[in-house]
């Protein structure tokens, strides 16, 4: 999926979750962008750091129409290449902290 395709996609009350441990380098990435985007866009942003299951309740409050997760990967790709991911796209979706 294309970036601009993607933010096509997007509808209605947005919550943008940055995962990462700001002590391991570029597993930071996610915390970086949602501080990066802090008052640009139109979207609740959560600094979840590592404890992305501390902050599920308050995402429910916000009762949102979509999640953005922002989150290094090891995936095989170039660093610093993007991957766009839906619920569709995962062959197992569960929730994990690794």
């Amino acid at each position: 999926m294309e970036l601009n395709e993607f933010l096509n996609n997007i509808k209605g009350k947005v919550i943008i979750a940055g995962i990462g441990n700001p002590l391991r380098g570029d597993d930071a990435v996610g915390l970086y962008i949602v501080k990066e985007l802090k008052n640009k866009i139109n979207a609740v942003l959560i600094d979840c750091e590592d404890r992305l299951e501390r902050f599920i309740e308050e995402i429910i409050q916000h009762k949102p129409d979509t999640i953005i997760f922002i989150d290094a990967l090891h995936m095989h790709h170039e660093p610093g290449c993007v991957v766009f991911l839906s619920e569709e796209n995962l062959q197992h979706p569960e929730i994990s902290t690794h």
